[in-house]
């Protein structure tokens, strides 16, 4: 069964001691449980592959509306029974607070 695409854009998620991040969540349109796979990184989520790596972009040959730098495509695995969460980081894209990259803070919050 393949399933339809839902996205829902800017869903604020709380975190555990009070703050906030974005996510894009790409979703079956179907109710269900589905398992997750989830981003949370420094790119912000709005930026489109092709903004990211013009170069690269011209030489793939799958290519869709929905393809983000470093992250999974949400065209493939939705339909295959996926939900896709890709999260702004803390200070970066639409999440507010300063971005501590790749510090425990930030794997706290993933």
């Amino acid at each position: 069964m393949f399933h339809r695409l839902l996205v829902e854009k800017d869903v604020p998620i709380a975190l555990r001691d009070g703050g906030t991040v974005f996510a894009n969540v790409f979703r079956p349109a179907e109710s269900g449980r589905f398992p997750v796979i989830i981003t949370l990184g420094p790119y912000p989520k709005d930026v489109h592959f092709k903004d990211w790596n013009p170069a690269a972009w011209s030489r793939m040959t799958v290519r869709n509306e929905h393809m983000h730098w470093e992250t999974v495509d949400p065209e493939w695995w939705v339909p295959q029974g996926y939900v896709v969460v890709r999260c702004d980081t803390r200070g970066t894209g639409k999440s507010p607070g300063r971005a501590r990259m790749l510090s425990r803070a930030e794997a706290e919050d993933f």
